[in-house]
């Protein structure tokens, strides 16, 4: 921008007053008391002194001081000059309130806001006005956009600065301004979960044996408790990072053939049944002595607690034994195939499925059983299992390889994931499964399919297996407790 020059006083004509009725010298353009505009400008453009009629560049006649547009406090301290302007006026905006590119050679900045500017001569003569400027400047950003000119920023004092560029080997940190807290945004780490491993426990701590007796059933009602029976009439406890010293509960010398335990919200229940008949009763603090409640057949073999006031127990005979509220009934033969009852799962008081060694299953609905269902043709079968999560999902495996589920409305047609004799079957919900087998493999279930075959336990055979969820089961058998979690 030029540098602007003061008008010369020299070319007015004496007035008497300006309209605040001041006195005003010879050729005055401004009012030298208060600075009230008394020039006249011809159609043209040129400033003329306050009583000039007619103007001294062109000839045209000059308009009255009414007439002309409003001027900036800075024309009029020029105007009245240096010993009567008092303070300098601040100087007008920087380049951040005009419009600026980057390239100083083909725009200089546009003051849009000094209305008054647009009539200012400088030292190399009249200045162009704000319209005639805005349209330079359009066209010379145009031609400097067109050529890789650079951005050009908006001219507005809400316009955001370009992005700053930085170098990829030495980044640019912002300062933050005075007052204020620059803080960067958090970041977030996502760590993937580690999948489950399994962990061996020597049987080495179950009293009786020195060899270790086999671990014949396994339960568990959270990640921090779970219970162990072996053929010796020991149990064992899982505390959430240990297996404790097995503890001897079946003082009749009976292998103890199923455990299973429940808790409520005061108290923990947990029933052992042995091969003579006899069932064991944890409290929560300690074990009864055995109550023998079954007598004359083949001993008791499974057992399921849906809570800690109903229990049922199955034996080989074809006969469910209930337990409620404290005391076990005199038992109900249910199995009218002659089938020996080989396993029992209670998911509720009123739902549990029992299963035989011929493939028959029977169904409890709260006041009755059902009749004996064949959903697996294979005949006098080693050992079966079944595990049930509700009345709409249960999964049952025999020793034969085949697995079957329930829907809640019937049981599917027998699959074999697995050409070896499947031993036990745990289920935490209805896509998620684990089953195990005599030669130490696991398989898993998600829903809709089963995996192969895993080994994890090369030298001994897996007797039971329970899951709370797909992160954490646990089985045992000849080689001791595996937690998998």
């Amino acid at each position: 921008m030029g540098t602007r020059t003061a008008r010369d006083p020299a070319k007015a004509v004496s007035m008497a007053t300006c309209p605040n009725g001041h006195d005003l010298s010879g050729g005055s353009m401004f009012c030298p008391s208060c600075g009230i505009d008394v020039r006249r400008t011809c159609p043209n453009g040129h400033f003329n002194p306050h009583d000039a009629k007619f103007c001294g560049t062109c000839g045209h006649s000059v308009a009255s001081p009414a007439d002309v547009p409003g001027v900036t406090r800075l024309e009029k301290a020029e105007a009245l000059g240096p010993s009567s302007a008092g303070p300098a006026p601040p100087e007008p905006p920087g380049p951040a309130d005009g419009v600026t590119t980057a390239k100083a050679d083909v725009i200089t900045t546009v003051d849009a806001f000094d209305p008054g500017d647009d009539q200012i001569t400088d030292q190399n003569g009249p200045r162009l006005s704000t319209g005639t400027k805005w349209l330079i400047a359009a066209v010379a950003l145009v031609v400097a956009a067109a050529a890789g000119g650079g951005i050009v920023a908006a001219g507005s004092r809400n316009s955001a600065p370009p992005p700053r560029a930085t170098s990829s080997s030495s980044p640019q940190t912002d300062r933050p301004s005075t007052g204020a807290t620059n803080r960067s945004a958090p970041t977030t780490t996502t760590t993937a979960e580690a999948p489950p491993v399994w962990t061996n426990t020597s049987v080495d701590a179950v009293p009786d044996s020195s060899d270790g007796p086999a671990l014949e059933s396994v339960t568990c009602v959270s990640t921090n408790f779970c219970a162990a029976a072996d053929a010796n009439g020991s149990v064992t406890f899982y505390n959430g990072s240990t297996w404790l010293a097995a503890v001897d509960v079946d003082s009749s010398g009976g292998t103890l053939n199923s455990i299973s335990c429940a808790q409520g919200s005061d108290q923990t229940l947990c029933v052992a049944v042995d091969n003579q008949g006899y069932v064991e009763t944890y409290d929560g603090h300690s074990w009864s002595s055995p109550e023998q409640i079954e007598s004359g057949g083949d001993g008791l073999i499974g057992v399921s607690c849906a809570s800690t006031t109903f229990c049922v127990a199955v034996d080989a005979d074809g006969t469910v034994f209930t337990y409620r509220d404290g005391s076990w009934d005199q038992g109900q033969s249910v199995d009218s195939s002659g089938g020996d009852l080989w396993s029992v799962s209670c998911p509720s008081t009123v739902f549990c499925i029992a299963m035989d060694r011929d493939g028959d299953v029977m169904a409890y609905n709260g006041s009755g059983w059902s009749s004996p269902e064949n959903i697996d043709p294979s005949s006098d079968l080693a050992g079966v299992s079944v595990s049930c999560v509700s009345a709409s999902f249960c999964m049952a495996t025999d020793s034969a390889g085949n697995v079957m589920s329930y829907d809640g409305n019937g049981w599917s047609q027998p699959m074999m994931p697995e050409r070896a004799r499947l031993t036990s079957v745990g289920c935490s919900s209805a896509s998620f499964c684990m089953t195990v087998d005599d030669t130490g493999n696991y398989l898993t279930f998600d829903g809709s399919s089963w995996s192969q075959p895993v080994p994890f336990s090369p030298t001994g055979v897996l007797q039971s297996v329970k899951c709370l969820s797909t992160r954490f089961c646990v089985a045992v058998g000849t080689s001791g407790e595996y937690t998998y979690h």
